[in-house]
């Protein structure tokens, strides 16, 4: 199947489950696609409204999430303190991309979902 098709599905797949948020690395992963083409097709989702694309940035000390910007722009060479203390400036090497379904995909997908089962039920066996 299409890679691209495929990444769709599983968004889909996701957003009828009681996953929000995710990386492009666990799509990658799961589907066996090239981390760029994940990236593309999802930032194409974004453009389509389907989801939102987050900024994580990571504490090079402990690897938590300290804070997630919304923002179209990340901020860069701002100090960030963690919840563990950690105090270190925000860099190219610690902003991580996240993806957010968002919730009118989300009613979407388990509208579609609904009516997928019950077609399903009408087929004669």
């Amino acid at each position: 199947m299409n890679n691209r098709i495929d990444i769709s599905y599983w968004v889909e797949a996701k957003a009828t489950s009681a996953v929000r948020r995710f990386y492009p690395s666990a799509v990658a992963k799961e589907l066996s696609i090239p981390i760029n083409i994940v990236f593309e097709k999802l930032v194409d989702m974004v453009r389509d409204g389907k989801l939102d694309l987050l900024w994580e940035v990571i504490c090079p000390e402990c690897y938590r999430a300290c804070s997630i910007d919304t923002s179209q722009d990340a901020k860069l060479n701002l100090e960030c303190e963690c919840v563990a203390g950690h105090t270190f400036v925000v860099g190219i090497d610690n902003i991580v991309p996240s993806f957010q379904i968002t919730n009118n995909y989300i009613s979407k997908a388990r509208e579609n979902s609904k009516k997928k089962e019950q077609s399903l039920r009408l087929m004669p066996v």
